[in-house]
């Protein structure tokens, strides 16, 4: 098939579905009981948009962190950087499909893309009455806050499998008091937003 013609977040399916597996695309199309995308309205979608990430997690890869990447090429652990951003292709999905009810982003680290108020406003104006955000908490800004506020039903995944000492090598260079901090910012701050995480209270 024409990988290159494809976004990078649907040659992993694709490639799945040619060797007779199942993949996240049929799964969905199993779950609303319908036909492919060409023949239906889509209602759910997960996306991908990059790759950038600022931190170099212990369990990760460089496919997922930018920064994890350039820490691999450095230990000579790979020749090659993996480093794409597909938030201007993403934007334009979200805005073709009028149909949306579920939109689902992950990376990378969200909140550490560069024009990232572009796909929250996105978000903001699509017919999704339910998004799902991954985030590793790192970072807090006002004017992401009040974007996120217009959202009805937000929920925002955080990427945190201990505290403190175990935190900031788990999840390395994140430092846990900032991390903390942001944590009851997003509680304050987003009453519509239905926080999980875990191992912190």
């Amino acid at each position: 098939f024409p990988s290159h013609d494809m976004s990078e977040g649907c040659v992993g399916c694709k490639q799945l579905e040619m060797h007779g597996r199942p993949s996240t695309r049929t799964d969905k199309f199993k779950f609303y009981n319908s036909t492919p995308e060409f023949e239906t309205n889509i209602k759910e979608i997960d996306v991908f948009p990059s790759n950038t990430c600022n931190l170099k997690c212990y369990m990760c890869r460089p496919k997922f962190s930018s920064s994890l990447g350039i820490e691999f090429k450095n230990l000579g652990w790979t020749t090659e950087i993996y480093n794409f951003d597909q938030t201007d292709q993403i934007c334009q999905a979200i805005e073709k499909f009028k149909g949306l009810e579920q939109i689902s982003i992950s990376g990378g680290e969200t909140f550490y893309l560069k024009h990232i108020t572009r796909p929250l406003e996105t978000l903001v104006n699509s017919s999704a009455n339910r998004v799902k955000i991954f985030t590793n908490a790192t970072i807090y800004k006002t004017e992401y806050i009040e974007l996120l506020q217009k959202i009805p039903k937000l929920e925002l995944f955080l990427s945190i499998d201990a505290t403190e000492d175990i935190y900031e090598f788990v999840r390395y260079p994140a430092n846990w008091q900032e991390v903390h901090n942001n944590l009851v910012l997003f509680r304050q701050n987003l009453p519509n937003a239905y926080l999980r995480y875990r191992d912190w209270e």
